[in-house]
């Protein structure tokens, strides 16, 4: 079983930072749950993007950090991850509900030094009915970003702990350490759709592990879609994106793979608008592959040691598909570290 909640609260902190781009009562109702569902000592951190009159005198409990009018969400996580100051930090999207054991099972998996990440499951709402938004992400060899399990009832996902790439920026722990470590933040320039897999995919080059847990539960009801911006704005980001990230899988096998997902995303979007303006968006990502040189070095650093935690095997984790842990596994494992 994992470690208890306890022992998880004695000796570990948590700031929870909440982007508020979305409107004011999906804030505030968001807010309720993670005001019930803290632990003692967390600190609670609002980024606003828009002015708030904190009607119910909210000051004494959280702490409000303005960000420019109009900030987009990964700005204002980021900025909301500078003011915090926890070993843990929970970067939650406006109107995030938790459910009651979502803290505790999280922080769980945080014993175990090499996790830096740990995915909840967002659902659309947290009845035991709920249609599953994410289950922490899969980024495949040719550049195709996938939200596991997407569109299942929460019931039917599989109810174990398990090595994913990365978990949505919508609802997302962090071990501090490891980003402040290796310099990581959300890049912006790649938007709510992608900076989440980008970040990931770093983590995984230094072996360091992100993990789903399926008992950890966050709720959001609707996406909001003027966060992850046009479909001209999210094909550039998506090639971007992948061109950052080719040479992890060696760039034969990358560029084989990407030629043939773009060949046939064009081909089942050819009469659509919106899929010829994601075609444009990646087209015009090109010309920036020469600036990702300096990325290339970076993710060579990670996956040699040089920067930051080196994984106990001596390598990069993988990244082409995910590791399933059992709760037993994982206690075990979590054992084991201990008694050495």
């Amino acid at each position: 079983m994992p470690k208890s909640s306890a022992s998880s609260r004695k000796s570990l902190s948590l700031s929870v930072v909440i982007a508020a781009t979305g409107p004011t009562a999906a804030l505030e109702n968001g807010l309720v749950s993670v005001l019930e569902n803290r632990t003692a000592d967390s600190q609670v951190v609002i980024v606003l993007n828009r002015p708030y009159d904190d009607p119910y005198h909210l000051r004494d409990e959280v702490e409000f950090v303005d960000a420019p009018r109009r900030a987009s969400l990964i700005e204002c996580l980021n900025q909301g991850l500078a003011a915090s100051h926890g070993d843990i930090v929970l970067l939650l999207a406006s109107g995030a509900e938790l459910a009651p054991a979502t803290i505790d099972m999280a922080l769980s998996h945080f014993q175990t030094a090499q996790v830096a990440a740990v995915a909840p499951l967002i659902v659309h709402h947290l009845a035991s009915d709920a249609e599953v938004r994410s289950a922490g992400l899969e980024y495949g060899v040719g550049g195709i970003r996938r939200a596991r399990h997407q569109h299942l009832a929460a019931a039917e996902v599989p109810n174990e702990a398990c090595d994913v790439i990365a978990t949505s920026v919508e609802a997302a722990f962090y071990r501090r350490s490891a980003l402040d470590a290796l310099g990581l933040q959300l890049e912006r320039r790649l938007g709510a759709g992608f900076a989440d897999i980008d970040l990931g995919l770093q983590l995984h080059a230094a072996g360091y592990a992100t993990v789903f847990e399926p008992s950890a539960r966050v709720a959001l009801p609707t996406p909001n879609h003027a966060d992850l911006g046009s479909s001209f704005g999210q094909g550039r980001q998506a090639e971007q994106l992948f061109w950052r990230n080719a040479r992890l899988w060696g760039w034969r096998r990358a560029l084989l793979a990407h030629a043939a997902c773009c060949l046939g995303e064009a081909i089942g979007t050819v009469t659509s608008l919106s899929g010829a303006m994601h075609t444009l968006g990646r087209l015009s990502a090109l010309p920036s592959i020469v600036g990702c040189r300096r990325h290339w070095q970076l993710l060579d650093e990670l996956a040699a040691g040089t920067l930051g935690h080196e994984s106990e095997a001596g390598s990069a984790a993988r990244i082409d598909a995910p590791h399933v842990r059992s709760r037993r596994d994982a206690s075990s494992t979590r054992a084991k570290r201990q008694a050495e």
